[in-house]
């Protein structure tokens, strides 16, 4: 908020002429401004990780867990499709779909960067792009089989409850 405060008013004077001093002087603020905030966000990290460690331990936990699981995924459709491989490589075909999903978080559901990259990936470890591009497939319609009884659980909680019938 000082910055661009400071720089407002530097604008605001038209006959003002900006220096390499001026620069600096702005730089420094900013630098300031943004080591406060750093430092903040340090001792709330340290607090989480000292007053919530099992928490954060078992979060850490609980998310391998999961990659693990992804791992197996792959090593299943794999093997399912006759492909011979390992667990270490498909733990690190795991890890590279993981880097790609990453990379292309601006991509919504990373669709056709994620088909692209394993394609990539599977060639890379000597599988061939079509066994990559069928895992991802397989991998897909899993998301969506989920999505769909994610709706349908959705649906069947927000139906209006029905009283029994009245016995006459």
């Amino acid at each position: 908020g000082i910055v661009v405060a400071g720089v407002r008013v530097a604008q605001a004077w038209r006959s003002y002429r900006w220096t390499t001093q001026d620069h600096v002087a702005v730089l420094a603020l900013a630098a300031v401004a943004c080591q406060a905030v750093l430092d903040g966000m340090d001792r709330a990290l340290k607090s989480l990780y000292v007053e919530r460690a099992r928490g954060v331990i078992l979060s850490v936990l609980w998310h391998f867990v999961g990659f693990a699981v992804g791992t197996i995924e792959i090593y299943l459709v794999v093997r399912l499709l006759g492909v011979p491989v390992s667990m270490p490589v498909a733990f690190a075909i795991g890890a590279l779909g993981t880097a790609v999903k990453f990379f292309t978080f601006m991509v919504p559901a990373s669709l056709g960067a994620l088909e692209g990259g394993n394609v990539a990936i599977f060639t890379a470890f000597g599988l061939g792009g079509t066994v990559g591009l069928t895992y991802t497939l397989v991998r897909r319609l899993r998301e969506l089989v989920w999505i769909a009884a994610g709706f349908l659980a959705s649906h069947l909680v927000s139906l209006p409850s029905v009283p029994p019938a009245d016995q006459a």
